[in-house]
Order: C-alpha cells, then structure tokens, then sequence
C-alpha cells in the first residue's frame, strides 16, 4: 500500500481520494481472511475500525478542499491518543504513511 499511496500526486483533492483507494484496497485485502476471524482478533479488529475513522476524516478534508474552503487538518484521536499512533502500536511493523497520517 505504502508503494501506491506515495506514487499519487497531482490535484490535492484527488490525490487524497487515489491515495484513500490504496488504503481501502489493503482494508479489502486484510478484510478478505474473513469477518469470523478478524472479530476473534480484538487489536485487528480496532485496527481496521481507526483505519476506516482515518478515512472518514480524510473524506471529509478532501469534501471540504473541493468546496472550495480552507480545512484544517486535524488527525483524529481516541481517548486523547492520535490514532495514527494507536495504529503503529498493534505490535506488527505497520506504519502509517505520512502521505496518509497528514494529507496537508
């Protein structure tokens, strides 16, 4: 995912969108081991859920680019901890892209 997010650029607004695509390509792709799996591992489980928050988010940044105002980027949190931060510590190498953590 990581190699696709970083080959997007161009209009920010669908730069964000494409980049949204490979995300949610590797989301399919993890989801595709089966929901009665992935509900028996709690951390993946969450991990896939603050990936679809950071998603929302970054939909409703690229909404707002596109409607002509000025958004500011803000990464969601969950109780107090920036999720993308929460997302690195599920114990596996699984860093989140800045491409993706900040779409500024």
């Amino acid at each position: 995912m990581t190699r696709e997010v970083r080959a997007v650029a161009g209009d920010p607004v669908q730069t964000i969108r494409a980049r949204d695509a490979a995300v949610v390509a590797m989301i399919d792709a993890v989801r595709a081991v089966g929901e009665d799996r992935i509900a028996g591992d709690r951390p993946t489980a969450l991990w896939l859920a603050d990936w679809r928050t950071l998603l929302d988010a970054r939909a409703g940044y690229a909404d707002d680019i596109a409607a002509g105002r000025d958004p500011e980027w803000v990464t969601p949190t969950v109780d107090g901890t920036l999720i993308t931060d929460r997302m690195v510590s599920v114990g596996v190498e699984c860093t989140v892209p800045p491409e993706i953590s900040d779409p500024r």
